[in-house]
This record gives C-alpha cells, sequence and structure tokens, in this order.
C-alpha cells in the first residue's frame, strides 16, 4: 500500500484527479446507448419503409391486373353487345323478308301455276255459283248474291294470276283463291239443288220436300256469300299489307344491310383488334398502366401476356362451309290453321252427305211412286198421264242424278305453302347445309329476336286473316329466312362477321375443352401484372448498406363470366345451351329458343312495334351482360405461364418469381 502511495506521488496531479473522478462515466454508456438506439430507428425505418413501397408495388400490380381483366370485361360485354344488336338487326330483315320474300318488287310480275289454275276455276265458277232466281224464295236473294259474288271473284281475279310478291304474302294469297273457290264450288252444287227443289214444288204433292232442299240451298248459298265477304275482307288487307312493304322495306332493308351490320361488326373488330393491329382494348389497358406507373412511381408496369400482344379470348366466327346442302326447311310441324277454313270443306261434306241420305231415304222412294202414278194415270187417262205425276218421278230421277254430277273440290293447299312460290326459286332460297347454319353463332343471334318480334305480328295475321292462313306461312318464311340471312351474312365475312369465345364448338356450346382443362382456361382467361421500382435508399446506408437491385410484385387476374354454366350435354332442350361464356349472354336459365325446335311465340301487343321506337314485349330471352374481372392467386402454374413468356422483364425477374 505505502509502495503504491509513494508511486502515485510521483505521477502528476492531474493524472491522479482523473483516476479518483468518478464524473462522466454516464456518458460513455450514453454514447452506446445512442448507436443502438440508432440503429434500431434505422432498422424499423428502413424496414417500414420496405414494407411500405411493397405493398404500395403489390397494390400497383394488384390494380394492374384488376384493371387489364376489367378492361377486357368491358370489351367482352362491348362484343357480346354488338352481337346482339347484328342479331337484332338481322331479325328485322328477317321479318321483312318473310312478308314478300326478299327480292320483291325487282322484277317484273310473272304467271305462276298456281296463279293460272285458280284464274281458271275462279273464272268458270263465277258464271255458276251466284244463286239462281228460280223457285219460289231464290228470286229475293239472287241480285244481292251475284253482286258478292262478282265483287269477290274480280278481286281474285284482277292479277290475272301474276305475281311479284313470294313469301307469306303469295302463299296467303293462294290461300284465299282456294277458299273462294271452295265456296263457289259449294255455292255451285247447291245451285244444282235447286231445280230438284222446284221440281218438288211443281208436284204440288211433294212442295214440303222442294221447300225444304231450297231452304238448305239458299242456307248453304247465305253462309259461303258470308265467307266470300271474308275472303274479300282479307284480301283488301294483304294489299295493303303489300303497299307498306313496297314503301318500307326497300329502304330499311339497304340501311341495316348495307350500314349498320357492317358498321357493327367494324366495331367490333375495333374493339378486339385484328392480327398484329392492337385494338381499342389494347390502347386503353396501356393507358390504364401507364396511369399507375407514374402515381406509383414504378420502374415498370407490365403484364403477361405484353400489352401489344394482349388479345380478348375471341375470334371471328369461321364463315359457312361451302357443303351441298337444300333448301331450309319450315323448321317447325304445326299450323295456325282455324276452324273456319276447315269449316267451308266440311259444309260441302255435309252439304252432299244430306242429299245423299235424301235419295237413299227419299228419292228411290218417290220415283218408285212417280213411275207407278205416272203408270197408273196413263192407263186411266188413256195413254198420257197426268202432268203432276210426271214431275213427281223426274224430281225423284233429279234427285238421284245430283251426286253424280257434283263438282269436285280443288286440292287442299299443304301448310309447309305453294311450291311455286316465287320465294322457292334459289337466288332467294338457296341450298346450303342449313343443319349446321342453325347451330351458327349468327343463327342463335337472330332467331330469338325473330321469334319475339313476330309474335305480336303473328297474333294480329292469326286474328285478323284466319282464312288465309297468313300467320303460318308468315312463320313458316321467317324461319327459312332466318338461315338464309345467317349463310350469306357469313358469307361475306370480310364485310359482316360475328365474334365468339376461341375454341366455341357449335355442337356442344358450353362443353369446350376449356371448361373443364384449368390450364386451357389459363391460357385464355388469365393474365399476369409484374410491377417493378427502384427501392428508396436506406437510412444509415454506411450501416445498412444500399438496397441492391428493384422490388417485383406479382399479381394475378382473371377474366370470366358471371352467369355460369350450367350445360348438361345429355339433355335435349328447345333452348340454347345454359351458358354464359359465350359471346351472347342470355340470362341463365336461358329461355332463348333454337331454331328449328319447339312452337313458334304468340303474343299481344303492337304488331308493328318493332318498326317503331318501341319493342314488342314478349316471354322470350332476356340478355345479361356479365362479363367481369377479379383477382386470383398466383399459383405456380399461372406463373409458370408469366416465366415462360419471352418477355424482357419476366426474363430478368425469373428467380425473384421462383419465389
Amino acid at each position: 500500500m505505502a509502495r503504491r502511495d509513494r508511486a502515485a506521488a510521483r505521477l502528476p496531479a492531474a493524472v491522479v484527479r482523473f483516476g479518483r473522478d468518478e464524473d462522466g462515466k454516464v456518458a460513455i454508456v450514453s454514447i452506446f446507448a445512442v448507436l443502438a438506439i440508432g440503429g434500431m430507428i434505422g432498422l424499423i425505418v428502413n424496414t417500414g419503409q420496405t414494407v411500405r413501397e411493397k405493398v404500395e408495388l403489390q397494390t400497383a400490380a394488384d390494380a394492374a391486373a384488376t384493371t387489364t381483366t376489367l378492361w377486357m370485361a368491358r370489351s367482352m360485354n362491348a362484343v357480346t353487345t354488338a352481337n346482339h344488336l347484328m342479331g337484332e338487326a338481322t331479325a328485322v330483315t328477317v321479318l321483312l323478308d318473310g312478308f314478300a320474300g326478299p327480292r320483291y318488287g325487282r322484277g317484273a310480275p310473272a304467271v305462276t301455276d298456281s296463279g293460272r289454275i285458280y284464274l281458271g276455276l275462279l273464272n268458270g265458277l263465277k258464271a255458276t255459283a251466284a244463286v239462281k232466281p228460280i223457285g219460289m224464295m231464290s228470286p229475293l236473294v239472287a241480285a244481292a248474291d251475284e253482286v258478292v259474288v262478282n265483287r269477290v271473284v274480280g278481286l281474285l281475279t284482277k292479277d290475272q294470276g301474276r305475281t311479284s310478291a313470294g313469301g307469306m304474302l303469295y302463299d296467303a294469297r293462294m290461300t284465299l283463291k282456294y277458299v273462294a273457290t271452295v265456296c263457289l264450288t259449294v255455292k255451285t252444287f247447291a245451285n244444282m239443288v235447286l231445280p230438284v227443289a222446284v221440281g218438288f214444288e211443281s208436284t204440288g204433292v211433294l212442295a214440303p220436300i222442294g221447300l225444304f232442299l231450297e231452304g238448305i240451298a239458299l242456307g248453304t248459298h247465305g253462309l259461303m256469300s258470308v265467307y266470300l265477304g271474308k275472303v274479300g275482307w282479307e284480301w283488301v288487307q294483304l294489299a295493303v299489307v303489300e303497299r307498306a312493304v313496297a314503301v318500307g322495306c326497300p329502304p330499311v332493308d339497304a340501311a341495316l344491310t348495307r350500314g349498320v351490320l357492317p358498321g357493327l361488326s367494324r366495331y367490333a373488330d375495333i374493339v378486339v383488334g385484328s392480327a398484329g393491329v392492337p385494338g381499342g382494348t389494347n390502347r386503353a389497358i396501356r393507358q390504364a398502366l401507364d396511369a399507375l406507373a407514374a402515381e406509383h412511381r414504378l420502374a415498370s408496369l407490365e403484364i403477361v401476356p405484353p400489352v401489344e400482344r394482349l388479345r380478348l379470348p375471341v375470334e371471328r366466327e369461321p364463315p359457312p362451309d361451302e357443303a351441298d346442302g337444300s333448301q331450309p326447311p319450315r323448321g317447325w310441324k304445326g299450323t295456325f290453321e282455324v276452324a273456319e277454313t276447315r269449316e267451308v270443306r266440311r259444309i260441302y261434306g255435309d252439304l252432299t252427305g244430306a242429299v245423299g241420305k235424301a235419295i237413299g231415304s227419299v228419292g228411290g222412294l218417290v220415283s218408285l211412286a212417280g213411275a207407278l202414278i205416272e203408270g197408273a194415270g196413263r192407263l186411266l187417262s188413256g195413254g198420257k198421264p197426268p202432268a203432276w205425276a210426271t214431275a213427281v218421278r223426274k224430281a225423284g230421277e233429279d234427285l238421284e242424278d245430283l251426286l253424280s254430277k257434283r263438282p269436285p273440290l280443288p286440292k287442299p293447299p299443304d301448310a309447309d305453302g305453294f311450291r311455286d312460290n316465287p320465294s322457292f326459286a334459289a337466288d332467294q332460297l338457296p341450298s346450303f347445309d342449313w343443319r349446321s347454319e342453325r347451330r351458327s353463332q349468327w343463327a342463335r343471334a337472330t332467331h330469338p329476336y325473330v321469334d319475339d318480334y313476330r309474335g305480336p305480328i303473328v297474333n294480329w295475321l292469326r286474328e285478323r286473316m284466319p282464312l288465309s292462313n297468313a300467320a303460318t306461312y308468315y312463320v313458316n318464311w321467317t324461319n327459312r329466312f332466318t338461315l338464309v340471312r345467317a349463310h350469306r351474312l357469313r358469307s361475306d365475312a370480310e364485310r359482316t362477321h360475328m365474334h365468339v369465345v376461341s375454341g366455341m364448338l357449335p355442337e356442344a356450346k358450353g362443353d369446350e375443352p376449356w371448361v373443364t382443362d384449368d390450364q386451357a382456361a389459363r391460357d385464355l382467361f388469365a393474365v399476369v401484372a409484374v410491377a417493378t421500382r427502384k427501392p428508396s435508399p436506406n437510412l444509415l446506408p454506411r450501416i445498412f448498406g444500399a438496397p441492391r437491385g428493384e422490388q417485383v410484385a406479382v399479381a394475378g387476374g382473371l377474366l370470366y363470366n358471371g352467369n355460369g354454366n350450367r350445360v348438361d350435354p345429355e339433355s335435349k332442350s328447345a333452348f340454347q345451351p345454359d351458358t354464359g361464356w359465350d359471346t351472347l349472354n342470355w340470362a341463365i336459365p336461358v329461355q332463348a329458343p333454337e331454331w328449328g325446335v319447339g312452337k313458334p311465340t304468340v303474343h299481344g301487343g303492337d304488331a308493328f312495334a318493332v318498326f317503331k321506337k318501341s319493342k314488342p314485349v314478349g316471354p322470350g330471352a332476356a340478355v345479361r351482360l356479365n362479363w367481369q374481372g377479379k383477382l386470383v392467386p398466383v399459383d405456380r402454374e399461372l406463373l409458370g405461364r408469366a416465366q415462360g413468356d419471352p418477355a424482357r422483364f419476366i426474363i430478368r425477374h425469373e428467380r425473384l418469381l421462383r419465389h
């Protein structure tokens, strides 16, 4: 101890005080604490900054994927809308074609076989059909009946068998001529009954039988004259329809086929783009990505496939194959023929049947009694029978002879219409593979609107023109021209075309490979967004160093349809497939009828509303545009798609993307 004190005494005083003084020791601890706290603050700040930037970067990538799929969804809905507008426009042209044919007014009227036959029949029956002014009651109605017959026959033969109208107008007019021919034939047979009735009336003894027969004949005349009046009125209405068609159809048809339909096809092309040419969707996505990149100060923001190569999952519907075929049928097996048309034929059968029964029960007895009375009278009167006895015998013979002289009825028209209709010509109703055409996108887009829009027209024709069966013929021809229009428009694919989902199978819609194959669905409907950004400088770079490389965020987006897919490949429905993954987007459950399946729709309303501002509201299909976009997890398969793309940024960040 003494030795240490002696050593300290030899040290300078300042040194001795420093060793003994305890002031300032806390400062040293504070320095280390400050350094530690500063490091922790730097770590926290740098970590928070990295997390914040990563969240912002991921948000930008999510926004890019969402924006891309939403723009794709908007474009798919726009393409679907264009398809429906083209279907509606085509439906209007079909409705116009159904009245008189697509080439109405383009040629001179020509005489058809049916027109020539009915011209001869009507002119021949005109002289024998009016009530003959014989008997007790017939002179009272003969003059009025002759006016009806002459007026109606004059209307029906004014065209001299020539026509320029096809379609419904031709078949309906020929049917009216048939009905008029039947009415005149029945009236002619009724006139043949009148002399027999007069013969019975002249006997005195059998006058009640004569009055009964005359009453039947005049009642038949009256009923047939009523039907002739209806025929004439329907003929006038058809003439009004033809006049309206002649005035309104050509400009409307030209506007739709030369302007609206090509314009809508061009609009869809602009939205979709074409080979090597980005569409409006690509430009909108590029603008959105550039705005996101600027807002988030990104080094790059890209999607896979790249914007320049991105295409909507659609393609032009292929043109029809030039396969051999036949003229399309009428597409249904029913008819709107009313009971009145059948009633006319039934009345003729009833009349001849009644006469036959009279002959069976009265005629033979009357003839026998007349012969006996005439023989007895000849003996009693010295060889000359009384006049009334001769009249009785002759009346009985005339009654027996009546049925053998009845005029035949013409063959009733078929529900398919008259085969010499000008619209059956090859330039109006060509032969093609209509079985394939009925499943085309164009036919499926058109037929539901045809079925809906013609509903009130068919109802109007059925109520106003029942004898002509115009409603049946209008359905027949609009069904046929639906396929003809679709085939012709698809054949001119450079001007008019619809877009379908890539790989769509017309005969198996809703059961395409991408419905069950996830990889095929990803290739069509999925996108990957990749965002990169240079990280901000770290706090205390000498301690933590400078950030290396770039920050990368990846997001997946999926284009999908909210209507879903409920197709049962084994089901046989009258409606189109229950799928929303399509460019028609009928609301589920689909109520859009398939061509040639089921009965035509008939509903009330304004028959010509389709040609006005208002649309007829029927029980038909509804459209629900429901293409949407959403974020999806980036799984290994989706990431593999991005890595397989030769895009520069994907290759550059391949190592990071693997993590």
